[in-house]
């Protein structure tokens, strides 16, 4: 789902770094990716639900703290892999 996401918004060419991880908490794997034009930032890609919507959040990679205005920011409930 993550990687479709990526793959149709465009964003794979620009990805830095991306590790795949797994919530067992929510029961969904999810990534946390580096883009090339903002390397201070992480953002946090996981789907809302197994069926649909999708939500990206960046954070300060040193500070862990979420930047409401962060470039990638996205929250997709619509979203269907």
């Amino acid at each position: 789902t993550v990687d479709s996401y990526l793959e149709q918004r465009n964003l794979t060419d620009k990805i830095k770094s991306e590790e795949t991880l797994y919530s067992a908490k929510k029961g969904v794997y999810y990534k946390e990716v580096v883009f090339k034009d903002e390397p201070h930032m992480t953002y946090v890609i996981q789907p809302i639900g197994t069926r649909k919507g999708i939500f990206a959040e960046g954070f300060d990679t040193e500070t862990k703290k979420s930047i409401k205005d962060a470039k990638y920011n996205d929250f997709d409930q619509n979203f269907k892999p």
